[in-house]
């Protein structure tokens, strides 16, 4: 009796193990701080699963970074699998927070398919130049342009007005990712 109780533990425990094995090797890893909200760990790990497929991909996460007062996020790409989000720790709302995330999982997703390369600084396999005013910066206004496709899939909360506005008006001076 005791020995059927063993074994049937033992396949359980089996079982178990080769689910999360499993689990694991069909997704991106997203390590996030300690002190960072769970809630936007999800947002950041369900966003990658939209678009990136590649399992080796690795996204460091923190939500309270101190970062200067005009950034709301940065993103850092140090190789085609390994990248860093950093949200500043002073943006507070939680749509702006959400929205920053969404926009910054957009710089990664644009880094992967190589859109965006960091070094030396590229949009689409051209030069740009690093002075260029942020509002006309393309990989910026990209990645607003994926955070907002990532907002209507993934969550249910409708997006901020003044956010909402900035699109329309991108949207109709350029092409959209949305469209594609």
């Amino acid at each position: 009796m005791r020995v059927k109780y063993i074994k049937r533990t033992m396949y359980k425990f089996l079982l178990i193990l080769f689910l999360l094995i499993s689990f694991n090797l069909k997704s991106q890893k997203v390590l996030c701080h300690p002190m960072s909200s769970e809630e936007e760990c999800l947002l950041v790990y369900k966003s990658l699963n939209e678009f990136i497929e590649d399992t080796n991909v690795t996204v460091i996460y923190n939500g309270l970074s101190p970062l200067h007062p005009l950034f709301e996020g940065i993103t850092w790409g140090y190789n085609k699998h390994l990248y860093v989000i950093n949200l500043n720790l002073i943006t507070l709302s939680g749509s702006d927070r959400r929205w920053t995330i969404l926009h910054e999982v957009g710089h990664v997703i644009d880094l992967y398919n190589r859109d965006l390369t960091m070094h030396p600084l590229t949009w689409k396999g051209e030069p740009v130049k690093e002075d260029l005013p942020w509002s006309e910066r393309p990989w910026e206004i990209n990645a607003d342009q994926w955070a907002f496709r990532l907002w209507h899939r993934l969550l249910d909360d409708p997006i901020p007005y003044y956010i909402e506005m900035d699109m329309i008006k991108q949207f109709e001076e350029k092409p959209s990712c949305i469209k594609q």
